[in-house]
């Protein structure tokens, strides 16, 4: 048996699988298409792949994927394995589809589930609109599919001046009534976050952290 790899970002909680019992009953019959948009180096693509989910796994950062020596933001340097190399050490390359490039731009096949954890409010994506990129990444969802969304909340007053940083309450309305279901969006209590991957963004810090789960309408 091929042994477990770890993230640097800890293990996916225990909502994200039942996330992932929902999608594969909402499929009967078939394989669920899962895309981890901002995957960094799998904490939740791993989980995926071993439940046998086809994965695209979509990063901007070559080295979260590939691996190699990055910086934390306190510039101290950090080794990261990488996505592809936790894949092949459990046997599951051929379960994940692993793209370099900008969650905002890639072309995608339709997804029974889109997952995103903080990575819409990077900095890398202030260059895009928070709708622009809603919209483009919902049309990616296959109907009667899934999109569920970790977003942060605004901590300081630079980041209640960004575009990328809405409100819990304006979340909803990035979805179509006819075409969505907003099936939960709740806010957890405010953390401090400290895994080593959290190092590498410099959000090491104290960080306010919502999930929206939402449905597109099957057709």
């Amino acid at each position: 048996m091929a042994r477990k790899t770890r993230s640097l970002w800890g293990p996916a909680p225990s909502r994200f699988y039942r996330l992932l019992e929902r999608v594969e009953q909402s499929v009967p019959g078939r394989t669920p298409r899962v895309a981890i948009l901002g995957c960094s180096d799998g904490k939740f693509v791993l989980p995926a792949a071993r439940r046998d989910c086809d994965v695209i796994a979509v990063d901007i950062d070559d080295v979260a994927l590939h691996g190699g020596t990055t910086k934390t933001a306190d510039g101290e340097p950090i080794e990261m394995a990488g996505l592809a190399w936790r894949l092949k050490t459990e046997g599951l390359e051929h379960k994940v589809e692993i793209i370099l490039g900008d969650l905002a731009e890639v072309s995608l096949p339709q997804c029974d589930l889109i997952f995103i954890s903080g990575a819409l409010q990077y900095s890398h994506n202030l260059r895009h609109s928070m709708a622009g990129m809603m919209s483009r990444i919902q049309a990616t969802v296959s109907p009667g599919g899934y999109l569920y969304i970790e977003y942060m909340l605004p901590v300081t007053e630079a980041h209640k001046a960004l575009d990328n940083y809405p409100l819990a309450s304006e979340w909803p309305g990035f979805f179509d009534n006819s075409e969505w279901s907003v099936l939960s969006n709740h806010v957890a209590d405010p953390a401090a976050e400290n895994r080593d991957g959290a190092k590498v963004l410099g959000t090491h810090r104290f960080l306010h952290w919502g999930h929206l789960m939402a449905r597109r309408v099957p057709a």
